[in-house]
């Protein structure tokens, strides 16, 4: 049993690597963070100020590392957005409405799902049995943000 926790958290460093890795990979490859960083009309001496400033101008593996520890100290740096506030101060901000949300919607759906449940398995094969499979599938398979817009 401790073999296999083992193994299993080694898997799970592994995928935390490779999620750090295609997100490094693909802020990068959306465009230069200078872009958002700056107005349109910034000159080269801006440029090369605030490249240096956000360490943009140092290689890759050295980005990419302070990314990472940065990261594992849940420092997410300044808001570019919202001037003078930090990302993790936004989140914290957030956070209460989100769990409330979420909260909500894990009750809401045990709430529906229980009673179709039951109802399901006592008349298993009749039409309230497909029908209650048919909104436990279209529950699975919606995506959420197509089925909240439909339902707003």
């Amino acid at each position: 049993m401790q073999r296999y926790i083992v193994i299993r958290l080694f898997h799970a460093v592994l995928a935390l690597i490779g999620v750090s890795i295609i997100v490094f990979t693909l802020v990068r490859v959306a465009g230069s963070p200078l872009d958002a960083l700056l107005p349109f009309n910034a000159t080269e001496e801006d440029r090369a100020r605030v490249e240096t400033l956000w360490g943009f101008d140092r290689p890759l593996y050295e980005q990419y590392l302070r990314f990472v520890w940065n990261a594992l100290r849940l420092d997410f740096g300044d808001s570019i957005k919202f001037q003078g506030q930090t990302a993790m101060g936004l989140i914290g901000e957030a956070l209460p409405a989100s769990l409330q949300l979420a909260g909500f919607a894990l009750l809401f759906s045990v709430l529906m799902a229980v009673p179709i449940g039951v109802v399901s398995a006592i008349w298993k094969g009749s039409l309230i049995d497909m029908a209650g499979k048919i909104v436990a599938l279209l529950g699975q398979s919606l995506p959420p943000f197509w089925l909240g817009i439909v339902l707003i």
